[in-house]
């Protein structure tokens, strides 16, 4: 599991320490002030106040704090957004000793906002429930992760917020709004990324525990477009990782089993710290070789052999299944042995292009690569996803294919190059990943961004949960 804090030299570690020791005082002095960095290592920021609340009137107490004293409040947990959501200069209320179960009636299961799915996931396994979707990472809170849309791979499943039954907000005024998935409001505050205040806890609507199987084969990308409805259609999830320079896509399909008892058939590669960062360091050096120039014979014999080792066959748990077919995955290999900081970052673009034009898409992005010659260094991740209502879903209103990048070195280049490729999509953005598009694009692809706007203003005039990257989009 990430660690959530991290600091740059001694001193500041020490005094941290000592810090965590005050979980909620209102009387907090500014001398204790602690640098957060994303667990992606994009971004950090440094709050004048923190707090770790236990209760939701300390939450409660810390907003009405913020709007008396007109600062900005940010609540935040494993920090796993790429893009700067939860940073704050004001208040930062972090989550890490809120995060109980409150209560489990039947199928519904309410869960304080500070739990990290991975333990979701194992209460529920307990109780013979499990979530309808996950998405592969497992280390966000429950709160972030609905918060920005988190997402499986499955025309059958709607994003992990789509399995919320009710949650409780705590707005502006300090006030505890409870909203149920009935209410229309609930299709403003589902996806909102704090906005409209901070979640506080969140009911789920499970589904009886299952088992599922994968498997794992290899097509060319011109035979992945022709037989994409299919493929997709035909199995319960999906998840596929194309390489543009070498033409192939490798295919995880994953459908529910009754022969699976007990976790097997992930394969995942084990390496000591030590040889995770030489592997990551060669990496590096090899990427920004191929950035640098156009050496695309090396670089294709290099990604025949890493795709080799890429994906597992998981069976069991679907929990374990859904998040554990990636074998080269740090955050699941490690356990939290490597800290990410200690590594360069890589950057992280999802974008969500409607259903109905994903081959067009992909064919587009295809004769792009052919056309120019250059490849990106590393694969290519596409999934779907089904439709929802909620307003700020980059699946509102229709299924979704989402397609994400990654990018090392960080220059921005190669994501300003695919967004241009695929602006005639009508494309959307993974509010939990980088999003390098202006704001005048940006809402013309949501039906309801300006009533959210409204909305958010009617409920935080002051602009308390506003930070400067939501408030470069979320402004009248």
């Amino acid at each position: 599991m990430n660690k959530v804090l991290t600091t740059p030299n001694k001193n500041i570690k020490k005094k941290s320490k000592k810090y965590q020791k005050h979980h909620f005082d209102e009387n907090q002095t500014k001398s204790k002030r602690q640098i957060f960095n994303s667990a992606v290592s994009l971004y950090s920021f440094t709050p004048d106040n923190v707090y770790h609340p236990t209760k939701e009137l300390e939450i409660v107490k810390l907003i009405r704090q913020a709007a008396q004293n007109n600062q900005q409040v940010r609540a935040i947990g494993s920090l796993h957004s790429a893009a700067p959501i939860p940073a704050t200069t004001g208040i930062c209320i972090v989550l890490d000793k809120y995060r109980n179960l409150v209560k489990i009636d039947g199928s519904l299961v309410t869960v304080q906002a500070g739990m990290k799915i991975w333990e979701l996931n194992e209460i529920l396994a307990e109780h013979n429930l499990a979530l309808p979707t996950l998405g592969t990472i497992v280390q966000q809170t429950v709160s972030g992760a609905i918060s920005t849309g988190t997402h499986g791979g499955s025309l059958d499943c709607k994003s992990l917020s789509g399995y919320v039954h009710s949650l409780k907000l705590i707005k502006a005024d300090g006030s505890v709004l409870e909203v149920e998935k009935s209410q229309d409001i609930f299709k403003a505050v589902i996806i909102s990324m704090g906005l409209l205040g901070i979640v506080s806890t969140i009911t789920f609507d499970c589904v009886r525990a299952f088992s599922l199987q994968s498997k794992v084969s290899t097509l060319s990308i011109d035979n992945l477009i022709e037989q994409f409805d299919e493929i997709h259609h035909n199995n319960k999830y999906v998840d596929i990782r194309y390489s543009p320079i070498t033409d192939k896509v490798q295919i995880v399909k994953i459908n529910p089993t009754l022969e699976a008892k007990e976790n097997g058939g992930w394969h995942p590669v084990k390496k000591s710290k030590i040889e995770w960062q030489i592997t990551d360091s060669i990496n590096k050096l090899a990427q920004r070789l191929f950035n640098t120039h156009r050496l695309n014979w090396l670089q294709k014999w290099c990604i025949d052999r890493y795709d080799k080792t890429l994906y597992s066959s998981p069976y069991g748990r679907s929990d374990f299944v859904l998040t554990h077919f990636d074998a080269t995955s740090d955050d699941l290999i490690t356990n939290g042995d490597i800290n990410h900081k200690e590594l360069d970052p890589v950057a992280d673009m999802e974008i969500a292009i409607p259903y109905s034009h994903a081959k067009a898409a992909l064919t587009t992005l295809c004769s792009h690569f052919h056309q120019t010659r250059k490849y990106p260094s590393m694969n290519i991740h596409i999934r779907c996803s089904a439709a929802e209502d909620f307003w700020l879903s980059p699946a509102y209103g229709e299924a979704i294919c989402w397609i994400e990048f990654w990018e090392y070195p960080c220059t921005g280049k190669f994501f300003k190059e695919i967004v241009e490729v695929l602006k005639p999509f009508k494309f959307r953005c993974h509010w939990g990943k980088q999003i390098p598009v202006e704001h005048e694009y940006l809402k013309k692809q949501y039906e309801k961004w300006q009533d959210f706007i409204q909305l958010r203003e009617d409920w935080d005039s002051q602009g308390i949960f506003l930070n400067p990257c939501l408030k470069s989009y979320f402004y009248s």
